[in-house]
């Protein structure tokens, strides 16, 4: 419903509202369907809040629902929507397209707003336990007596109905030396003794008969955006809230727990019995103030990248209601902001919806950036929330995010006597990584291979090799020395002959194309290496065990930089043989050293 909502006093008096229904001869773009018009009069009023503060009246896109059903043919029509389209003082009409009716009596039933679903006689809606302050006639439920008339299609047909609200209203105001925050209040929670809001169930051919509350809450939370503070009794500044009827013991108690930007303050009152149609004023006395005051600490815990940062940023990624503050986004000036103790406090007082909250966090250093999403933790009022901060290693593969299993000429064959060429591994999740003879295991690992042929004593070696994406999280025109790591495994299948072991090279290029066995590394840093089986030999794969840790230092790095591995395989001549040797790779981490 598209409401012109005017903030003043709300009282929804027990009167009821009547309607007048009468069929309009308008004609319809499809013939089979007549349009009829239902008028609301009589100085009745109902959805907006008028200026004197003491009625709601309907206003634009109001819309009911309305039944017709015949003693003899059961509904003619069920819960169509008429749709409020012209406006005068209290009065509107509403308007619906039907299909012509057959002459006879029929009993007329209605509700509003139009119901989100119906079951038999009970139309069902929703009663949010979050509400923004302000009147919304969504919620006031209202359900018509039935009455009985002639088909709409009869000129001479008027039926007259009369609603019955459904809801309870609660007006709450702060009289002057009330509001005890001394800021305007952002946020009203109201705990009652029982259910009061939830599925709403109205049995819309009896609107005497009680509603009906599923899935409830006893709690109503009102945001108001525009705050509430004190008012003069003159001209009172009401939030309101509208509830399922309830009879509540007076031993019970409903509590009132208002925030304001940085304070707190609650107040309990007894109880009621809040009847159907009922509107009750609160007179919202608080007690005394609790700071509120909510501190993000934030340190650096660990420093993979090896620099020191010198700048971190922050910036919400997800959702978008969540905030740092007043903005989505800051930044950190390491060596000037971090305290002796080395942490930096942020007041995100008022904005604690940052729980759950993705944020990405850019870390700054001499040489380099780099970034990560992280998840943040649960935020907690009034305390000071800790953070401890990883910075990531400048680069870094678990092949987590490998989104496919693939192999490239790594499978053993009796004949493989060439160079397959290298391919890029986009496709697997490993943007501008390229390789050749290699394969991988989806979420797990990759795998180069070296292929031997053995005939009269001369070996044919077809190695395989694989190179990283660039290095871009140096900066362009920096030039670093790297720590480099990576865990490793050996496996290899003797398909005719015996005896042989892996070997690999590993290094850097900055090459950017693709490259494949046939090629050496650029810039060799750990000469030919050869390491022992410890894989099962037989003609399989043998992905996500990786015992062996190995590391090396390279200077003269920049953004260009490639890692670089090579493999191929020691083995002696004979009068014939093959066979596939295996190096198997997991958990690269790079850092710069200092």
């Amino acid at each position: 419903m598209n409401l012109r909502k005017h903030i003043a006093a709300l009282l929804l008096l027990l009167a009821t509202l009547l309607f007048s229904c009468s069929r309009e001869q308008t004609a319809s773009p499809n013939q089979e369907k007549v349009a009829v018009s239902i008028s609301a009069g009589q100085g009745s009023t109902r959805t907006q809040i008028d200026e004197n503060g003491l009625s709601v009246r309907w206003s634009e896109n109001d819309r009911i629902a309305v039944w017709a059903a015949s003693a003899d043919n059961g509904f003619a029509f069920s819960a169509i929507p008429f749709s409020a389209y012209y406006l005068l003082g209290s009065s509107a009409r509403f308007t619906a397209e039907i299909t012509p009716m057959a002459s006879g009596s029929y009993t007329y039933y209605s509700v509003y707003p139009v119901p989100e679903s119906v079951s038999g006689n009970i139309a069902y809606f929703t009663l949010p336990a979050v509400q923004n302050g302000s009147y919304d006639g969504n919620n006031d439920i209202l359900a018509a007596y039935p009455q009985t008339g002639g088909a709409l299609n009869d000129p001479a047909t008027e039926v007259d109905m009369t609603f019955k609200h459904k809801m309870h209203a609660l007006r709450i105001f702060v009289p002057e030396g009330g509001n005890t925050l001394g800021e305007p209040i952002r946020r009203i929670q109201i705990t009652f003794p029982q259910d009061v809001a939830g599925r709403v169930g109205v049995d819309f051919t009896d609107p005497a008969a009680a509603p009906t509350l599923e899935s409830g809450s006893r709690t109503i939370t009102l945001n108001i955006p525009d705050g509430l503070d004190e008012s003069a009794d003159a001209a009172r500044q009401y939030a309101y809230a509208i509830i399922y009827p309830a009879q509540m013991e007076q031993a019970g108690e409903i509590t009132f727990v208002a925030r304001s930007f940085r304070y707190q303050a609650s107040a309990t009152y007894s109880a009621r019995t809040m009847n159907e149609g009922g509107s009750t004023p609160v007179r919202l006395i608080l007690g005394e103030p609790k700071d509120m005051t909510t501190t993000l600490r934030l340190s650096i815990a660990e420093n993979h990248l090896g620099e020191e940062p010198q700048k971190i940023t922050f910036e919400i990624a997800s959702p978008d209601d969540a905030t740092f503050g007043a903005t989505r986004s800051f930044t950190i000036d390491v060596p000037t902001e971090l305290t002796p103790a080395g942490y930096y406090d942020l007041d995100i007082t008022g904005y604690e919806n940052l729980s759950g909250a993705t944020v990405r966090i850019t870390y700054e250093s001499e040489s380099a950036i780099v970034s990560q999403n992280i998840t943040m933790p649960e935020i907690i009022e009034a305390q000071t929330n800790t953070m401890a901060l990883t910075v990531p290693y400048l680069f870094a593969e678990d092949f987590s995010s490998l989104s496919g299993s693939f192999e490239n000429s790594t499978e053993f064959a009796i004949s493989d006597p060439t160079d397959p060429d290298a391919v890029w591994l986009d496709q697997y999740g490993l943007p501008q990584w390229s390789g050749a003879r290699i394969g991988g295991a989806a979420g797990t690992g990759i795998r180069i291979c070296s292929h031997i042929e053995i005939g009269l004593w001369i070996k044919n070696i077809r190695n395989g090799r694989v190179d990283t994406a660039p290095l871009t999280a140096i900066k362009e025109g920096k030039s670093v020395r790297l720590h480099v790591e990576f865990d490793y495994a050996s496996d290899l299948y003797e398909g005719t002959g015996s005896g042989g072991s892996t070997t690999y090279w590993a290094g850097t290029t900055t090459n950017s194309g693709l490259l494949n066995g046939s090629n050496e590394i650029e810039n060799v840093v750990l000469g030919e290496t050869t390491i022992p089986r410890d894989g099962p030999g037989n003609n399989g794969t043998w992905y996500g065990s990786t015992p062996h840790t190995q590391s090396y230092e390279v200077d003269g790095c920049g953004s260009t930089t490639r890692l670089s591995w090579r493999v191929g395989v020691s083995r002696g001549s004979s009068i014939g043989g093959n066979g596939n040797y295996w190096l198997y790779i997991d958990n690269i981490k790079v850092s710069i050293v200092k």
